[in-house]
């Protein structure tokens, strides 16, 4: 299907594209520079619409995804961290320099940007700003609400979801892959998660959150 098909579908369809997503391993620098070949072909098809101005950027989750297995360090040394944060940042000048797009970091279930303390690392060493998926930070044990008082600043892009805890002990019980987890809606709506909407919507208000 061509970008102009694309693009005809979505209108035909009243929907609007917001952002592009890109997921790949960026401690490595060859596979970085596919994701920049890819978003370049992207390119074509977001700038063709005026509300989509981020790229979505996500780090590769370490573990097969449909088989659970480990595939890579769970947990990076100081240089394999160096060489995430360098590819970030290459991607981040790319997109801005090329495509006056922003390029906003995706924290991840079973990704090496996925806890607290992992977000909080990557803001204190690079000027990413965020897009914060409240369901993947209940997963990772963080607090959205506690976590968007304190860091509100870098978050201008935030998708609101839930996460069922007692789907996640399931899976660490009986060693699911998180494909398996999610097809078993350990992220789910608000309702059935455990999530604090009330308390995560007065942070947006107190805050003014308008993005």
């Amino acid at each position: 299907m061509s970008f102009q098909s694309i693009k005809e579908e979505l209108e035909k369809r009243s929907l609007e594209l917001t952002a592009t997503t890109l997921v790949g391993d960026l401690t490595s620098s060859s596979k970085t520079e596919k994701l920049i070949a890819l978003l370049d072909d992207m390119s074509e098809l977001q700038l063709r619409f005026e509300n989509a101005k981020y790229v979505v950027l996500i780090d590769d989750c370490y573990a097969e995804f449909f088989y659970g297995e480990l595939i890579r360090p769970q947990f990076l040394n100081e240089v394999e961290w160096s060489k995430l944060i360098k590819n970030i940042i290459k991607i981040r000048d790319h997109v801005r320099t090329n495509y006056g797009l922003e390029v906003v970091f995706h924290p991840h279930a079973q990704s090496h940007v996925e806890t607290e303390e992992q977000i909080e690392k990557l803001l204190n060493d690079t000027d990413i700003n965020l897009c914060l998926d409240t369901g993947h930070l209940v997963y990772a044990d963080g607090d959205p609400a506690a976590f968007m008082h304190k860091h509100y600043q870098p978050i201008p892009y935030l998708q609101l979801k839930s996460c069922d805890l007692k789907v996640r002990e399931k899976m660490q019980r009986e060693g699911w892959s998180f494909a398996k987890a999610v097809s078993e809606d350990v992220m789910c709506e608000s309702e059935l998660g455990v999530v604090d909407m009330k308390a995560s919507m007065k942070v947006l208000e107190d805050i003014n959150f308008d993005k």
